[in-house]
């Protein structure tokens, strides 16, 4: 921006506010009328544009030296230089643009004598009346003829329209009011403004045949921007109160969420205004409402060639309401709360039993692999079969 215009913002948001409040401050302790509050600055913070209308005269009629003339002060040719030493008061003029140097007049009482510069000045008898005389001017013109005429002789400006609303609310709250009335009154009306990417005012942009109705956005807009219905399936969006978060766009799960930045007029961005709606998706079994219809066959959709749902049943059942599912897996196990076979105990006879087997087995083996010792027909020999 340019630099002029940064120093008249600053000045407009920072300057004025902050002096306002140190005058309401003294204004609530009822010392405003006593108290003399002088504001300084360095010099440059306020540059001074050098024409005709803008730049401090030196024009012995009408201009500052006219005033100090008036109330009895002798004044000096103005000079742009001033040694540090020549002065000991200095009274700021019109927002510091300009130095009025104040000399102790005791020591120069006649026409023609020399002021002792280096003297301090007196409160009372020479800083008072100049501050009142320059007070005195601003509002009135006083105490310069050519000063009150001119003040008094200029044309007014065009006052805005009356307002018809109460500024009651929060700084965006006032601002849309304000902005509203201002739009009824404007001779060329435009619905709409642009505003760079980041501004805090916009709407959005929602790929309808994409969007699910989730309401996943719904749950992330912390201005309630966005808002659903208790009543069926609908997503509603109040421009005003959008503040170009991001969240419900980086929440989207569809990815269909459009940030548009804009400052609009019209009546339509002060209230909600439906996204979109559609009829909500009815249980198989009982017929109950239960969720959207979109949700459910993007659901389905994606589930189909999963494994964990390609038994008897299994996409059916998100078709279903959650009390009509328990139902379901109710009636399709027989016995639903039935556990495994209980183990049979075992005991010595069945550990014996089982040795016996095996041993019979490994003898069958080897004697079929030819393993076996030859039977020499002796007949019993009355060992045991196991001795």
């Amino acid at each position: 921006d340019p630099p002029l215009e940064v120093q008249q913002r600053h000045l407009e948001e920072v300057i004025a506010p902050g002096l306002a409040r140190i005058f309401e401050a003294y204004r609530r302790e009822g010392l405003l009328d006593d108290t003399w509050i002088v504001v300084i600055a360095d010099h440059g913070h306020t540059p001074v544009q050098h024409d005709d209308e803008h730049a401090l005269g030196t024009d012995p009629e009408t201009d500052p030296p006219a005033v100090l003339d008036a109330v009895g002060f002798r004044v000096r040719a103005p000079q742009l230089t001033v040694s540090e030493d020549d002065y000991s008061a200095v009274l700021a003029y019109q927002g510091a643009f300009a130095y009025v140097y104040l000399a102790d007049r005791s020591t120069c009482p006649e026409p023609g004598d020399r002021c002792d510069w280096s003297a301090p000045p007196r409160f009372e008898e020479d800083v008072l009346p100049v501050a009142n005389a320059y007070l005195t001017s601003s509002r009135h013109g006083r105490p310069v003829a050519a000063l009150e005429d001119r003040l008094y002789g200029l044309d007014g400006l065009p006052p805005l329209p009356n307002a018809d609303f109460l500024g009651l609310g929060r700084k965006r709250s006032v601002m849309s009011l304000a902005l509203a009335d201002l739009y009824k009154a404007a001779p060329n009306k435009v619905d709409t403004l642009d505003l760079p990417e980041g501004a805090p005012f916009g709407t959005l942009e929602v790929d309808v045949e994409g969007c699910t109705l989730c309401l996943a956005c719904v749950g992330a807009c912390p201005t309630g921007a966005l808002k659903d219905n208790e009543d069926k399936p609908q997503l509603s969006f109040a421009e005003e109160a959008c503040v170009q978060c991001g969240l419900c766009k980086n929440t989207c799960p569809e990815k269909v969420i459009t940030l548009v930045p804009q400052l609009s007029f019209l009546e339509a961005a002060r209230s909600y205004q439906v996204i979109k709606e559609e009829e909500p998706f009815e249980c198989i079994r009982c017929g109950k409402p239960f969720g959207t219809r979109s949700t459910i066959e993007n659901m389905l959709k994606k589930l189909e060639g999963h494994p964990m749902f390609q038994e008897k049943g299994g996409t059916e059942r998100l078709k279903m309401c959650d009390d009509c599912r328990i139902f379901a897996l109710a009636e399709e196990d027989e016995h639903p709360f039935a556990g495994s076979a209980r183990p049979k105990p075992r005991t010595t006879d069945d550990y014996l039993r089982e040795r016996e087997e095996l041993r019979q087995m490994a003898a069958k083996d080897m004697k079929e692999k030819g393993l076996a010792p030859p039977d020499d027909g002796g007949g019993d020999s009355g060992e045991g079969d196991g001795g």
